[in-house]
């Protein structure tokens, strides 16, 4: 398992599958359904596929959640995580 941190900060990671853990942030409505923040501590990241239940609950951010995603992006301002079936 890595953190939200770690995928940021390493380039090493990019292309590789992880589990990661973080609360929900913020969960995209309408268009903008299936895209939502991963937050661990300060650190945050944009993740796009299936949004968790607890985002779409008040409060957001309530419930710890560790997630299988790809991590995305040439470097940390672009990197994403896109996630896959657990």
């Amino acid at each position: 398992m890595v953190t939200v941190r770690q995928i940021v900060k390493r380039d090493s990671l990019v292309g590789r599958r992880v589990r990661v853990g973080g609360v929900c942030a913020i969960a995209g409505t309408g268009p903008s359904a299936g895209v939502w923040l991963l937050q661990s501590g300060p650190w945050s990241i944009e993740v796009r596929g299936l949004v968790p239940p607890s985002c779409l609950q008040d409060p957001v951010g309530g419930e710890a959640l560790v997630i299988f995603a790809q991590i995305e992006g040439a470097d940390s301002t672009e990197r994403l995580l896109l996630r896959l079936p657990d």
